[in-house]
């Protein structure tokens, strides 16, 4: 009784064995080769890829930043009026696999605003913020130096009004 169950588990452990190598060997590949593929594929014909699915949206004007949640049925929204903003922080957030670049707005009445590069209009204000806050520094100026090294928070001030 004793030997059929080692016999039992033995041919268990080598079927088991036997499939996570033909798994990892050339089901895996396959797959993965099969996916970049299709996606090339989809590339080469013009395809448009997915559109991203964003939580918060960052809109602004000459006068404000203003963030707004596009998945909740709530028609509010926190303003930040750009001449009361004194400093300009850009980190970096640890997300386990990720990292997520964010930017830390504080004003001069103690209260902070975060946004993050998963916001929708995340570009357009990281392009636009040296023309509303003069002395900024441009993207091109700071998102390297947080960027690397991975998975270290790297915080960088990229604006300060005296």
């Amino acid at each position: 009784m004793n030997s059929r169950l080692v016999f039992i588990f033995f041919v268990t452990a080598v079927i088991l064995f036997s499939l996570g190598y033909i798994f990892d060997r050339w089901l895996n590949p396959w797959l993965a080769n099969r996916t970049v593929k299709k996606l090339l594929c989809d590339i080469k014909k013009g395809k448009p890829q997915k559109p991203r699915n964003y939580d918060f949206e960052i809109t602004f004007d000459s006068n404000n930043i203003s963030v707004r949640p596009l998945k909740y049925k709530s028609t509010e929204q926190v303003s930040v009026t750009w001449m009361k903003i004194k400093r300009a922080t850009a980190f970096k957030r640890d997300l386990f696999t990720v990292d997520c670049i964010c930017l830390l707005f504080e004003t001069v009445d103690q209260m902070t605003l975060e946004l993050n590069e998963d916001m929708k209009g995340w570009n357009a204000l990281t392009e636009s913020m040296p023309n509303h806050l003069p002395g900024c520094k441009p993207l091109s100026d700071w998102i390297f130096q947080v960027a690397t090294p991975a998975f270290e928070t790297n915080p960088t001030e990229i604006f300060s009004r005296s």
